[in-house]
């Protein structure tokens, strides 16, 4: 079975979002409704200091599903039927008629 592995330079990730889009698109996933993000791909800002003191410091980090092999975001998927699921190949899946948008994938998972 082959595994793959994605590396992100985080020096040079501005957080245009290309990444959080580019995988909405291949997956198919619904667009932000209601406050509720439907992304397996997203991104966290790191931030430090203040504008006004001429000392802020920002950094991104690109947040994307790893395919875990005990991935708990299927564990913890509250749908009924659940919406994540495991493919025999390994991958995590979503069904998007089952979503609720409950953001528990994200929750359980550490940043």
């Amino acid at each position: 079975m082959a595994k793959y592995g994605m590396a992100v330079d985080l020096r040079k990730c501005v957080g245009c979002g290309a990444c959080a889009l580019a995988c909405k698109t291949e997956n198919n996933t619904k667009f932000e409704r209601s406050g509720e993000k439907f992304n397996w791909a997203d991104f966290y800002i790191h931030t430090e200091g203040t504008y006004a003191e001429n000392n802020f410091k920002y950094q991104v980090f690109p947040v994307g599903c790893n395919h875990c092999t005990d991935a708990p975001c299927v564990e913890n998927c509250p749908a009924t039927p659940k919406a994540l699921y495991k493919s025999a190949d390994g991958l995590t899946l979503n069904i998007e008629e089952n979503c609720i948008g409950c953001k528990k994938m994200s929750k359980s998972m550490p940043v």
